[in-house]
């Protein structure tokens, strides 16, 4: 007799899914680095802090004179494992982490005088701990928190076709998406409240009266909070769930939960020597303006909900998520339908999305940073998703239509936002509001329309962008996958002007050597981009590229001594100015 654990339908919707977020996974900075950072401090020097390179992100703690990431470990705790596997693989290949040759150019952002550096031509090893640190958690996660919905939704119908529509709905309609394709904790946390609940929810309508389920909830919920420690909220939740239905196995749960969570506890008093706290709390405040209290006093004295906020995180134009998702609205109409027979999962889903959103309306950064769609929201969203299998039950054909409409609209929005993402209230140095919406963002009015604004129209414009399919066969290496988010070098008067740096030694060996560049025009509505190459302030070529095109050169005979040279690339305008500038792909010395 063979057990089977999944059936066909749910191995489908596993590798489907899968490789749907695999293909537009994308890395947008500082975040994802902060999280990297601390994946290789562990595995490269053997320690938490990320001091080596910390000049990379503006997410980061400061304490006893020593960066570390502020975000919570575990994603970073994952991801040390498949990072440490690539590592031994390019060991392994003779492939060096640190190309010989590489020119380390940079473009710097200056936050309150410090200055942030983001690195262009990175060597493949760091390509490839991104793409690796990204399919090994929030991709494989997200795709088994799909096949888990599905296995939830089977708790309250036998319909295989609602059950498959409330399942793709999750996946291609909500906040999972999106999310799914970046290094940040959602995918993973949301994997593990997700898979905890389904366990309370086997031993309550399943019968399966074991002991070690309600021990697995509490491991997996305690995984959770080590990921992400706005899933406290969903913590708690699940005991008093477990509570209303069996309270003998509190201790198992709770067991569970302390042996996971004292990972956390451990972490927090080697780093920071106390084991209670959490790593924002000792943000960078020479970054991040704040002022930090006892902590106790931190969590509740100041924590004051702001119901515009509220606003703003429902219905607001600007990232709401019922404006993005009005699928979620049949969520809302399913949890009445609950009322009577599943009272207890009506009341866990309705707290969950409440609370989360009181505790991101006290949040200052509210919105999530620079991406898609409300990334604090996220954890709530796949339970608030699944009550709409109630309203398809009632089969009600108008139902059924009305919700395939907000379905694939819902998915629209998800498809359009396939772009690199839009800033619009985020100042120059990336990270606080700009000046012209610091009042206007605590009123009830619209904020901005990013969807109609800027989404839907670029996604005409480019279609889904993909960064693996974009990258792959640029300056003809089929080995060359960058999956960050296009960082250009901009002309002086476009948007936001950039130019790139590096320094570099000359050895006698290299003396005689030359510049090998591969670089890409972004689309400019005009004659393609121009940039200069400078070493020690002498222009030593100019080069121009077409539009969307790719030009690789080598200019022979540029370091002619052995010394330390300073390297500028230089934009300048061509044709219109108008999103214009170049992505340098390659810029390494080319031997004598």
């Amino acid at each position: 007799m063979t057990i089977r654990f999944f059936n066909k339908t749910e191995i489908i919707l596993f590798f489907s899914f899968f490789a749907l977020f695999l293909i537009f996974m994308h890395w947008n900075g500082w975040i994802e680095n902060s999280r990297l950072f601390l994946t290789k401090a562990i595995v490269e020097e053997g320690r938490f802090e990320i001091d080596t390179f910390a000049n990379q992100t503006s997410d980061r703690s400061n304490f006893n004179n020593h960066y570390y990431s502020d975000k919570e470990p575990g994603t970073s705790f994952i991801a040390a494992v498949p990072y440490a596997i690539l590592k031994i693989i390019f060991q392994f290949q003779n492939q060096s982490q640190t190309s010989q040759n590489l020119i380390p150019l940079y473009i710097t952002n200056v936050v309150n005088k410090i200055e942030i550096y983001d690195y262009l031509n990175l060597n493949y090893f760091w390509f490839y701990s991104m793409i690796i640190a990204t399919i090994f958690t929030s991709v494989l996660f997200s795709a088994l928190s799909i096949l888990i919905i599905y296995k939830i939704t089977g708790i309250f119908t036998k319909n295989s076709f609602n059950r498959l529509l409330v399942t793709l709905s999750a996946g291609l309609a909500t906040t999972i998406f999106p999310y799914a394709q970046v290094f940040t904790d959602n995918g993973v946390s949301i994997f593990f409240t997700l898979t905890g609940f389904y366990l309370l929810l086997k031993i309550k309508y399943k019968k399966i009266y074991l002991k070690k389920y309600a021990l697995f909830s509490g491991l997996l919920f305690g995984l959770a909070v080590l990921t992400s420690a706005i899933t406290v909220i969903l913590l708690l939740l699940a005991l008093c769930y477990l509570f209303s239905f069996k309270k003998n196995y509190l201790p198992f749960f709770i067991l569970g939960c302390v042996l996971t969570g004292s990972i956390f506890v451990i972490y927090n008093y080697i780093v920071f020597k106390t084991p209670i706290t959490l790593p924002i709390y000792f943000v960078d405040q020479t970054i991040f303006e704040t002022k930090r209290a006892f902590f106790p006093r931190f969590v509740f004295l100041q924590f004051i909900p702001k119901p515009q906020i509220i606003w703003r995180l429902w219905l607001d134009s600007y990232k709401g998520i019922f404006f993005y998702y009005p699928v979620l609205l049949f969520g809302l109409y399913g949890l009445f339908l609950m009322r009577k027979k599943y009272v207890a999962e009506m009341l866990f889903i309705i707290s969950t999305f409440i609370l989360i959103s009181i505790v991101n309306s006290a949040l200052l950064q509210w919105w999530g940073g620079g991406f898609f769609s409300l990334r604090n929201m996220t954890h709530s969203i796949p339970f608030l998703i699944i009550p709409s299998i109630f309203v398809l039950n009632k089969k009600k054909k108008y139902l059924t239509i009305l919700f395939l409409l907000l379905f694939a609209y819902s998915t629209f929005v998800n498809i359009a936002g396939l772009q690199p993402p839009a800033n619009e209230i985020i100042g120059a140095d990336r990270i606080h509001i700009d000046k012209k919406y610091e009042e206007k963002i605590n009123s009830y009015e619209f904020l901005l329309n990013p969807i109609y604004d800027y989404y839907i129209p670029k996604f005409f414009e480019n279609g889904p962008r993909s960064k693996i399919l974009e990258t792959f066969s640029d300056c003809n290496n089929a080995w060359l996958i960058d999956i960050r988010q296009t960082i250009p070098i901009y002309p002086e008067n476009c948007t936001k002007p950039i130019e790139a740096n590096a320094e570099i030694f000359v050895s006698k060996e290299a003396v005689g050597s030359g510049i090998e560049f591969c670089a890409c025009s972004m689309f400019a509505g005009g004659d393609g981009a121009i940039f200069s190459i400078f070493v020690d302030n002498k222009n030593i070529s100019t080069i121009h590229i077409d539009s969307l095109e790719c030009k690789s050169e080598i200019i022979k005979n540029v370091f002619n001594s052995s010394k330390s040279y300073k390297i500028t690339l230089v934009p300048g305008v061509s044709g219109r100015c108008e999103n214009e500038g170049t992505i340098i792909r390659r810029f390494n010395i080319f031997p004598k």
